[in-house]
Parts: structure tokens; sequence; C-alpha cells
């Protein structure tokens, strides 16, 4: 094995000078003491990291490298690093935490889910308790007093999702005692940050209010576009493309799998109109049968989602995990679970929403790590405002990363893994096959247990021996076929028999959308100089390959078995997909976070106003003003007579004010966020000449909004003159 790498930056050196001194102390007490009256931020720094790292040496006996020591100097500067799988990322954080918690600030370190807030907690509390700090963890299930324990430690391990959610629970609250955070967002430490930064950007954060949904037009819309036939042409669809505009071509409907779209051609607006029976199809028809089209010709059972007692549960293709609880908007669940059959439930609006790009810009800075992130430089950079720094290995990759194997037809590819499979476990190599969805993976354990190969099959359905099954992967013998979600969270640790058999072999059996969710896999094996190989293996039927290619390439092809790794078209095939597929998303993401920008200037004058009135005692003259407004001063006199008559005194009265206030807010900005919506959706905003959407989308939005402020006080006014 190769020997481990010498760090040459500076503080770097300083650090470990500063660590081989703490060494020769029985006692840490007296320069944790002295560290904390240290005035000169550089000479802190170079302290606390030290003492993070001795702490880690003398509590959990893991004495962190020097790249990992460069890593967390990188992260308390708030850059997000690039720090290969099995390089430690986990031990990096409290070196960094400590040396912010020194300079006054909170510190959340957010992950992906649960079992790692769990997990790097209790693994980590020891450290944090020989430094000194608070330290706290919150999951789903954490009840709200310890929520607020928790957010008052130094330090707090949770989810990204769950902090999103707190803060939009806290906008929403009824009584200062609901809040559990007190807006007190100083610097976040983000682990799998491209995970959240990047793969989780493309879906905002909302809390919904239930709202009516007629169920039966759902069935009737699921019922109509099982009746349609498909165009047999093929069409460079763009987003201006509109329902209808296809009077020349055949079919009732035109899929386009590049962009993810399906549109009705002029014979499909035809048959709906008599199957509805309309002289024209209406925003609302539209709406619903737009929904349906993408649940039956877009998502897909098994990649998007599984059916499990009677419920859609959403797969993330990022992870490979199932995300409970969580639905699609605007109606589309609705239209997967007419699909399918199973019971609708009732639709919502949305109360809150905010994106994870303008989430973090609450935090006075933040930092991130995660195991591949340089293919997104550019996005960090544009959106986040962040260096990337990349860390090098304690010591050297030997890893081996094979060209792709390129078959024609999906049946001669995963017959080529087995084999490859079968010629490892021979040689005494683990294999780890790796799939982009559950329905990939289970096709191939099916191949596997009709070919007598034993293996575990880890997805999204089969996810609760995950860390035992991981830890395992590396024996010699071992095969696992695992989703996504094998590529994050636990190390592969090989035996020695693997290592000398030649490592750990990863088998891809489909390429993802991104190049970094590949990467990720392939990072599974090589660890901390361990042997090992990787290897794709492609089909022209995959889902992520076969709409870019042309027909007559395809027909071609499908006479061979096993494409030559010289055909230029298909060695290129792979790197142009995941740069279309990249830029697209990356313009996804942009211009939801350029729209959301509009939304929180408004979003944050709303919070403000609402965040007075929670924690302030509410004042007669506030009400009078409102009164005064909106023209009902008298009105306003007599209700207040009215309620003193019946015994409440003035305190009593402005707290039930106070509470229809509040409710008046939460109900008007609500119907304002679905106005936004639909603003947002609105295809007008694409034909205004040279004029930007987004400008547009703003020009627009503010008279909405004061529109709503002055809803508010008319509900606010309507509510408290009842009798």
């Amino acid at each position: 094995m190769a020997e481990a790498r010498q760090v040459k930056n500076r503080i770097v050196q300083a650090v470990l000078r500063e660590c081989q001194k703490l060494k020769e102390k029985d006692d840490l007490t007296d320069e944790l003491e002295h560290v904390r009256d240290i005035k000169n931020k550089k000479e802190r720094l170079i302290k606390s990291v030290a003492l993070a790292s001795e702490a880690s040496r003398r509590t959990i006996n893991i004495e962190p490298y020097p790249v990992q020591i460069l890593a967390s100097i990188k992260m308390y500067q708030g850059h997000v690093i690039e720090m290969k799988t099995g390089e430690g990322k986990t031990f990096v954080s409290p070196m960094t935490a400590f040396a912010k918690v020194l300079d006054g600030q909170k510190v959340h370190v957010l992950t992906v889910n649960d079992y790692l807030v769990e997990r790097d907690y209790t693994l980590l509390l020891p450290v944090y308790e020989m430094l000194g700090l608070s330290v706290g963890y919150i999951t789903t299930e954490t009840p709200i007093e310890e929520r607020k324990k928790a957010y008052k430690c130094d330090v707090c391990y949770i989810t990204n999702s769950e902090v999103g959610f707190d803060y939009l629970k806290d906008h929403l609250a009824m009584h200062p005692d609901s809040v559990v955070c007190n807006g007190k967002y100083d610097f976040a430490i983000i682990d799998e940050a491209d995970s959240i930064l990047i793969d989780e950007a493309r879906t905002p954060l909302i809390i919904s209010a239930d709202t009516e949904l007629i169920s039966g037009f759902c069935i009737s819309c699921a019922k109509f576009v099982k009746t349609l036939e498909l165009s047999k042409e093929t069409e460079e669809l763009e987003d201006t493309v509109y329902v209808g505009e296809f009077p020349n071509v055949d079919g009732d409907a035109i899929l386009n799998l590049k962009y993810g779209q399906v549109y009705l051609t002029e014979n499909g607006v035809k048959k709906a109109e008599d199957y509805f029976n309309v002289d024209h199809l209406d925003k609302f028809i539209l709406h619903s049968l737009n929904n349906a089209l993408i649940a039956r010709f877009i998502k897909k059972k098994g990649i998007d989602y599984i059916v499990r007692r009677n419920e859609i549960i959403i797969v993330d293709n990022a992870t490979g995990r199932l995300t409970e609880g969580r639905t699609w908007s605007d109606g589309l669940h609705q239209a997967v679970q007419a699909k399918e059959g199973v019971e609708i439930d009732a639709a919502s609006e949305t109360a809150a929403s905010i994106t994870y790009q303008c989430l973090f810009r609450q935090y006075k800075d933040f930092c991130g790590m995660t195991g591949t992130v340089k293919t997104e430089r550019r996005e960090f950079r544009k959106i986040y405002k962040k260096k990337i720094s990349v860390i090098p290995t304690n010591r050297p990759v030997i890893r081996q990363d094979l060209p792709d194997r390129i078959f024609a037809r999906k049946e001669e590819k995963y017959q080529a893994i087995l084999e490859e499979t079968r010629k490892a476990i021979d040689k005494g190599r683990a294999v780890l096959v790796g799939t982009a969805s559950v329905l990939t993976s289970e096709e191939l354990s099916d191949i596997f247990d009709e070919n007598d190969i034993g293996h575990d099959l880890l997805n999204a359905k089969l996810h609760r021996r995950e860390a035992e099954i991981i830890a395992e992967a590396g024996s010699s013998g071992n095969v696992v076929i695992a989703t996504n979600m094998a590529g994050r969270g636990t190390d592969i640790k090989i035996d020695e028999k693997t290592r000398a058999a030649g490592g750990l072999l990863v088998i891809g059996a489909e390429h993802n959308e991104a190049k970094r969710i590949d990467n990720q896999l392939r990072g599974r094996c090589g660890r901390q100089g361990d042997p090992g190989s990787t290897q794709f293996f492609v089909s022209l039927e995959d889902r992520l390959i076969n709409p870019y290619l042309s027909k007559s390439y395809y027909e071609e092809m499908k006479k061979v078995k096993e494409i030559e790794k010289k055909d230029p078209f298909s060695g290129n095939i792979i790197r142009r997909v995941h740069k279309r597929i990249g830029l697209q998303y990356y313009s996804n993401r942009k211009d939801l976070f350029d729209y959301d920008k509009v939304n929180q200037v408004q979003m944050r004058v709303i919070y403000n106003e609402r965040e007075k009135i929670l924690n302030d005692d509410m004042d007669r003259e506030t009400v009078e003003r409102i009164a005064k407004e909106m023209n009902m001063k008298k009105e306003f006199h007599e209700a207040m007579k009215r309620k003193k008559d019946e015994g409440k005194d003035t305190v009593t009265i402005l707290q039930e004010q106070k509470k229809v206030l509040l409710k008046s807010i939460d109900k008007e900005w609500r119907k304002h966020l679905q106005d936004l919506e639909a603003l947002k959706r609105n295809e007008y905003l694409k034909a205004y000449g040279n004029m930007d959407p987004v400008t547009q989308y703003r020009l627009d939005a503010y008279p909405l909004f004061a529109e709503m402020v002055v809803r508010v006080k008319k509900e606010f006014m309507k509510e408290i003159l009842k009798e």
C-alpha cells in the first residue's frame, strides 16, 4: 500500500506542530480555556483545529490525516470540498465546527437522512464533549421541546429537509412557544453537498394545506389518456410548445423523452373535447390532462415510484431511496394515484415554500463536503457564490476505471454482467453491481437467482439491512446488487483475500443522468489506496440513451451483439448525453432559483411582519389603523363595544384579534402563492418579444403582492367584525 500523502499547506503544518505539542500533555483543560481567549483569528483557528484533532485521537482513537486537516480549514473558509469516498469526511466536521463555535457561531451539521444524523452524532459525541461543546441532533421523530433544546446547542446534527421544514413551520406558528429555532442561522456544514445543493435543488420544500379536489375527475383523465395513441414521430420539442400545436402528425399525443415532455396533438385535443363533452378545453381540464399524460407516459413504476400498501411512494433518483411522506405537487401525485388505481388523496395548496438555494441564504455562511462535486464548479460559483476545493487523497488512488462495454440489447448486457460477475467471484473478488433504478436491480436479481449466483439485493424497497450489507460487501466472493443508495454513507472495506485477488469490482449496470453520480458509484472501490476496478455496461435500449439515438443508427447497431469500443458514435454518446442533461437540469434549477428570488423578497416582508405580530403584544392602535385604511373605523368601534359588553377585557380582545390577524396573513399568503404559481406557469410570459420571463414575472408579481396585502386587511376586518 502506498505511503500517506504529505500536505505542504502552511496552516496545516502549523496545526500538525501544535498537535505534536498537545500529545505531550496529560490534560487539555488549560488549553481549552486558553484557546477561547485568543484574539488573533488565524492563531485561534490553528489552536482550535489542533485541539479538535487531539480530542478525536483521545476519545474515539481516530487521528485525522493531514488531508483531513486541510479539508477542515477550507471548510472553515466557506469552501465546498471534494473529498473522495473513504477519506473520512465524517471526522472533518468537528474540527471546522469547533473553530466556528469559538468564533461565536452556532453550527448546524446537515446530512441527507436520519440514519446518518444519528450515526454521526453518536460517533462524534465524545469528541465534542471533550471540547466542552453542547451538541444535539434532530430527526423526523424528534418532538418540539427536544428540537428547541437541540437548536440551542453549539452544534446540531439534522437533515437538510428537517431544517427547511422547521424554518417554514416557525413562520406559520400561532404562538411564540411553537417556534423551535428562533432564527439562529449562523453557519451550516453540509454533508453530501452535491445531493442537497444540486440534486434536491430541483424541488422546493413545500408545506401544504388541504384543498378540495374532484377525485372522480382524476380517474376520468386517467381513463381517457389510456385511450390515446402516441405519435410515431419524434419531435425536437422545446419549452415553448403549446397543446394542439401538431396538426399534421399521426397519433393523439407526442412524447419527447429527452425533455420529459408529452403533449396532445390536434387529434388528441379533439378527442378530449368529445370525451369530456366540451367545446374547448379550459385551464382546469388542460392542467388535469397534462398531469394524467405525465403520469402515464413519463412517470414509471419501479423507477420514479413504487406502490406499497395502497400508497404511491416516490423514489429519489439521485440517492435510490424512498422519500416517505413526499408527494408531487400541483395534482401530479393524484394523477399517478389514479393511474395505479390506489386511493386518491386530497389535493393540497402551498402554505409555505422555499428552495434550498434560498434556504441556505438564510445562513450567515455555509460550507460543504462531498465525494463528487468538481463537475459542478460553475453552478456552485454562480448560484451559491462558493469556491470548490479538491482535497487530495491520503494515499494515491490505484483503482482502474475500465472503458464502457456497449451492447445493442438489454438482454445481451445483462448476460455480460452475469459472466463478468461469475469470473470475478471465481477469482475471489467481491462485486458490487450498481443500478439506476429499483426496476433494473430487481431484473438483475432475478437473473442472478436463475443462474445460482448468491447475492444481496439493496434498493428502496429493501433497505433495512443497508449498513450491514454494505459493511460486508467487500468480503471475498460477496455479490451485492444495489441502487444509488449504495453510493453514500457507509464505506466498503475489503478483506485481505479480496485485496489479493484484485480488490472490489464495481459494475455499473447503466449510466446515471449525471456523471457525478456515476463517479459516486466508481468511488465505492479503491479507498485509501486499495486495489479495485470499475466498468459500466450499457445497452442502446437503456432509458438514458435510447431517446438520443437516430432510428437508422439504432436499427444498424441491433444487428451486432457488442458494439466495438472504437465506434466513434457510441464512444461519445454518454459524454454528450451527460452534458445535455446536465445543462438541462442546471437550466431548470437556475430558473427555479431566479423565480424563487422574486418570491423570497415578498416572503421576507411577510415573514418579518408576521414575526413582529407573533412576538409583540397586539396594540389597539394597529387595529385602528387597519380599520381606518379599510374605511371601517365606525364598525370597528361598535364591534369593540359589543365584545366589552359581553364581559371581555381589552387584553383578551386584542389577543383574539392577534390570532385572527395571523390567520388572515396565512390564508391570503396561501392564495398569493397559488397566484404566483399560476403566473409562472402562464405561457404568455414566453411570448413577450425580447422581455426576459423572470423580469416580466418580477414586474407582474409586485401588483399581485400589493393586492394580497389589501386582502389580508379586508379578511382581518371581516373576521373581527363578525358577531
